[in-house]
């Protein structure tokens, strides 16, 4: 499990095998490069493809919780880094 305190995310980054988000707590925020930002509730199911190059962590005014689940090998993520802009738009 991973645990965002209010307010913080991860950097965007991909994973080989794809990636399983199950949101258990507060409310998060996922998106994919391009792509509209997803909000996430407790019980809500992210799949994100492999080689997606993405982003999740908790909204602005919550924490959030997740379980990652990565089918074959979950240490095999590539990081970028990408200007913050895109998470300012967020409120971040």
């Amino acid at each position: 499990m991973t645990a965002f305190p209010q307010g913080t995310y991860n950097r965007w980054h991909s994973h080989k095998t794809g990636q399983i988000l199950i949101a258990t707590d507060g409310i998060g925020y996922t998106q994919t490069l391009g792509g509209a930002v997803q909000v996430m509730h407790p019980g809500d199911v992210v799949y994100c493809p492999p080689g997606v190059i993405h982003w999740h962590g908790a909204a602005p005014g919550s924490h959030f919780a997740h379980i990652a689940i990565s089918p074959e090998d979950n240490h095999d993520v590539t990081w970028y880094f990408f200007p913050k802009l895109e998470y300012e738009k967020l409120g971040f």
